[in-house]
């Protein structure tokens, strides 16, 4: 945690103004084309409520879920 947001601090105060996409699934970080996510970044999969083949997380008990990502920021609930 404690690197993280130094490396995040970094970053966004080296890239502070800088154009860059805009991430609508993350939350971006300062003034900076700079964003992070809670989310799944090795492939695992399970089914959504249609049964389609998505990414996934592990919730705390070990089941696999839905990495659910939006056109807002959020977190799963146990975050």
């Amino acid at each position: 945690d404690t690197v993280f947001r130094a490396l995040a601090e970094e970053l966004s105060t080296a890239l502070a103004g800088r154009s860059g996409p805009y991430v609508l699934s993350d939350l971006r970080i300062g003034d900076a084309p700079v964003y992070t996510r809670y989310g799944a970044y090795v492939p695992r999969w399970c089914a959504d409520a249609d049964g389609s083949r998505v990414l996934a997380l592990r919730d705390p008990s070990g089941q696999l879920v839905p990495d659910e990502r939006g056109v807002v920021f959020r977190t799963p609930s146990w975050v």
